[in-house]
């Protein structure tokens, strides 16, 4: 896949309010670059105890979900707080744009950076709340996936290298084991790229020629402390290392990377302002115009038998690929994602060896469909249709469309119960 940059200039205006008076269009600057100390937060991620979104930006985020995006922004907002990182390293890219009035979330206390707003409060923590939501729009989704579908690690680090060297900055998304009280945990983080440096590290008794500056909202030593040496020290630690021999990467503070035991990819990187933007709350970014066929996502729980998944004519669909956990929001967990190629059959099946617990969902570009079963042997799935067969227990199945799909009068319906088949 060849990366072309895509962000737009942005036409300059200052405080023209829109419809709702809460999207404010502001100034955007001539250079758009990353400023320690004035576009991060200085606050870390996770300082508030809830996951919080006031009536206005909530009424604003549903305007701009589709139907099948709402089930999984309304499950992500249910969790208990499981942090903002997302949210947070969107809303450092807008600010390097200059497109957040500083004063509103604020207190209305006077802030020309989103490092002088002095405290997380309901209005910034709504802010950073709707973008960590924004991660679950099909535009953004679909961008990962193609990311992960069409290129290799290698190159997904390359593109890294490259957005960073135009110092472009660049929301980067990373899973993986993170080495945690000497036990490795699943992890899944976001954060703000924003430069590079060339020189010679070393960390793990292994060598890298390349340096990734990022900004870690997770990062406690952001505030200025008198001892500049060992905020420094720390600061080194949250830097992605890489090396242009091999292409393999660290990040110290995780201790989590391209090698075997941590398991560490990359599932981000986009600089694209009107992506990260898309269905903003605020204003000032051109409309995310990079329109391609949709991939369709079978999502399984985790399978303890022989499976075969085929299309419509009993066949593997040619292309597909089986990722990890493509979700940005790591509180979303799927064990098995099945990336279908453009151009193959809409019905699927999934067929096992044995019975057993499934919890599975479809997403086309128009409808989501899911199925839990408590012990069957199959699931079956079309943009219109979805069934279970030889279960023993009780079963769900869920269907919701857009609007627009067809010319019926709802979009939501679930039906559940107990039998060996039902669809």
């Amino acid at each position: 896949m060849k990366y072309i940059s895509k962000i737009a200039p942005i036409i300059c205006s200052i405080f023209i309010l829109f419809q709702n008076p809460l999207c404010i269009y502001c100034s955007a600057k001539d250079t758009y670059t990353f400023t320690m100390y004035e576009n991060n937060w200085k606050f870390p991620n996770g300082y508030w105890e809830s996951n919080r979104l006031l009536p206005e930006y909530r009424k604003s985020l549903f305007l701009n979900l589709r139907n099948t995006e709402k089930v999984g922004a309304r499950q992500a907002l249910s969790y208990p707080h499981a942090g903002e990182c997302y949210g947070m390293s969107v809303t450092s890219a807008l600010s390097c744009y200059d497109l957040i009035d500083y004063t509103s979330y604020n207190n209305n206390q006077n802030a020309s950076s989103l490092y002088e707003i002095a405290n997380a409060n309901p209005e910034n923590v709504s802010l950073i709340t709707y973008y960590q939501t924004l991660q679950l729009k099909d535009e953004v989704r679909q961008y990962s996936i193609r990311q992960l579908y069409e290129n290799t690690q290698d190159e997904m680090l390359q593109y890294l290298v490259s957005c960073a060297e135009k110092q472009s900055p660049t929301v980067l998304a990373i899973d993986g084991q993170e080495l945690y009280l000497s036990e490795r945990k699943p992890f899944a983080h976001s954060v703000l790229a924003y430069d590079i440096e060339y020189g010679r590290y070393s960390y793990q008794n292994k060598e890298y020629n390349g340096k990734i500056l990022i900004y870690d909202n997770a990062n406690p030593y952001m505030i200025p402390y008198a001892d500049k040496e060992k905020i420094q020290d720390e600061f080194n630690k949250f830097c992605l290392y890489f090396n242009t021999d091999d292409w393999n990467w660290y990040i110290p503070y995780y201790q989590i990377g391209s090698d075997e035991e941590s398991q560490g990819h990359i599932s981000l990187v986009s600089d694209n302002i009107n992506l990260l933007n898309t269905g903003g709350f605020i204003q000032g970014t051109e409309s995310y115009q990079e329109k391609q066929e949709f991939l369709n996502i079978f999502t399984s729980n985790a399978l303890n038998s022989e499976y075969a998944f085929t299309d419509g004519s009993r066949n593997v669909p040619a292309g597909m690929k089986l990722l990890g956990d493509y979700y940005l929001d790591s509180s979303i967990n799927t064990e098995n994602n099945f990336i279908l190629p453009v151009g193959s059959s809409d019905s699927y099946t999934l067929q096992l060896s044995e019975a057993q617990e499934l919890d599975t969902a479809m997403y086309y570009e128009n409808s989501m469909l899911k199925a839990y079963a408590e012990n069957a042997e199959q699931v079956s799935v079309s943009p219109e249709n979805i069934s279970i067969n030889e279960n023993t227990g009780n079963y769900k199945l869920e269907m919701v469309c857009n609007e627009g799909y067809y010319s019926g009068s709802w979009y939501e319906i679930t039906v559940s119960g107990s039998a060996k088949t039902a669809e």
